[in-house]
């Protein structure tokens, strides 16, 4: 067992990459956790419902050290909620996502494949992509209940068929910037009585949101010609129509672009309300005494 602690450079929690990776076992994944008592500090109230896998971001320190890294959002949000959680390392994901109830698959800046993009940039995808690759794989396969979050979401997309631009500002009609700092970034557009809707439990179908991605999918008219998916869209931006939200119900998957974390932190409720679903989703599931799942052995590259 490995624990996070915090890290003062950073001013978050995390791990050495390789601490990780010497603690691994030859064919056993490491399981990384935060201590209980942490976590009170962070929620005082917390309590565990259900296992949540968080697969982890990464920084690096001054000296060159590699980290696995949580956002204090991320964290606090998904503590709130009460997630028991299990982070996801870059070598052992689809291993460590077997013992979860339910996935999170956060943002972060990392090259993807090119065949996800209407035009395919050079740059190759980076090892950490694979490791969501593989974990949204198995989940979706058992339909374990996975949130997608900015990058995140854009691979759960992509993956089930929806076009990427690689620069929404370069390449979409529209061209609106969507990398802004404001917490109130632009406004959204939310489709009465859909999935999101019904989840976030807003009075109001236009809502403010931040925005701090450059990659974005392309328009839903566009993509009705492109491939088709078994995703639906359940929110655009109310300045560009680009797609905010998408997802499955019936499948457990819900993908959002923006980061719910950072205003749910600020006492926002609709932006807490998406990660108590994941979290109460992953709840329901646990209780499926019948649940079928397949050999991990799949799903290793």
């Amino acid at each position: 067992m490995i624990l996070l602690t915090y890290l003062e450079e950073f001013a978050c929690y995390g791990i050495r990459k390789s601490k990780v990776a010497d603690f691994a076992p030859k064919g056993k994944a490491p399981e990384i956790i935060i201590d209980e008592e942490a976590c009170k500090k962070i929620v005082p109230d917390y309590h565990k419902k259900a296992k949540i896998g968080f697969l982890l971001g990464e920084d690096t320190a001054a000296d060159g050290t590699e980290y696995y890294t949580i956002g204090n959002d991320y964290l606090k949000s998904l503590l709130k909620a009460g997630a028991d959680l299990r982070f996801l390392d870059y070598d052992n994901a689809y291993l460590q996502v077997s013992q979860c109830q339910g996935l999170v698959l956060p943002g972060g800046f990392f090259s993807f494949p090119q065949n996800f993009y209407l035009r395919p940039p050079k740059k190759l995808p980076q090892k950490r992509y694979f490791a969501y690759e593989a974990a949204f794989k198995y989940a979706k396969n058992i339909k374990l209940p996975t949130l997608g979050i900015c990058a995140g979401a854009q691979i759960i997309g992509a993956l089930s068929g929806l076009k990427l631009y690689h620069s929404v500002t370069g390449e979409s009609l529209k061209q609106k910037p969507h990398y802004l700092p404001d917490d109130k970034a632009h406004q959204i557009s939310i489709k009465e009585g859909s999935f999101l809707h019904r989840i976030m439990q807003t009075d109001s179908l236009t809502v403010w949101v931040n925005s701090r991605h450059n990659e974005s999918m392309v328009e839903s008219e566009l993509q009705d010609y492109l491939h088709k998916t078994d995703l639906e869209v359940y929110a655009v931006s109310k300045k560009d129509n680009i797609p905010e939200a998408w997802g499955n119900e019936q499948k457990n998957i819900l993908c959002v672009q923006w980061h719910p974390e950072n205003l749910a932190a600020q006492g926002n409720k609709s932006m807490q309300n998406i990660y108590d679903w994941v979290v109460e989703k992953s709840v329901q599931a646990q209780q499926k005494q019948n649940m079928k799942i397949p050999p991990i052995a799949a799903y290793q590259r």
